[in-house]
């Protein structure tokens, strides 16, 4: 997580302009201690289509073919800090969570709403996340705040969590 954090702040010390933005990275530990770092093409994260396109045909193959160990994701998110008032927890679905089956109005159109950079890092048996918020100035290079984690999951859910987890765990078994 370290390693992905310092990246990610390193790369607000090139912005030049106030709507600079951190590109989508995905960070890939394979078998042999490489990190392959790869740039995602923001479209990919635009629909729940086209984040099950970039899942199936481009991370989870590259995750096998690489033997990966573990696989971080870098972006950009809009989020905000929502109270237990605001979930309904009774239905809350880990491995397919969206704001509006929670009763949570999604993030990205809520005036409560944080620019932030988000980072989750998985691996076979779960997943760690940290976020740091992004401060926007109208004449200066964006920054970011110091990183704030979150509690590791032991079962990861999401759009991503546990079909990667799931590859993580087949590749470990493979090798």
């Amino acid at each position: 997580m370290d390693v992905i954090e310092t990246a990610a702040d390193g790369i607000s010390a090139v912005f030049e302009k106030p709507d600079d933005d951190w590109l989508p990275m995905a960070h890939i530990l394979s078998g042999d201690a490489d990190v392959t770092v790869i740039a995602v093409d923001t479209r990919f994260l635009e629909t729940e289509e086209t984040k099950d396109l970039l899942l199936k045909k481009y991370i989870i193959p590259t995750i096998k073919r690489l033997e990966g160990r573990a696989f971080g994701l870098v972006t950009s998110v809009w989020m905000f800090e929502a109270s237990l008032d605001d979930v309904k927890l009774e239905e809350l679905d880990t491995d397919n969570v969206r704001w509006s089956d929670v009763g949570v109005t999604n993030p990205s159109t809520d005036p409560r709403r944080i620019e932030a950079v988000w980072i989750e890092v998985y691996g076979p048996e779960g997943s760690m996340s940290s976020f740091a918020k992004i401060i926007r100035s109208p004449t200066s290079p964006p920054m970011l705040t110091e990183w704030t984690r979150w509690p590791d999951l032991k079962m990861p859910g999401g759009r991503f969590g546990s079909v990667i987890t799931t590859a993580l765990k087949e590749v470990q078994e493979d090798v």
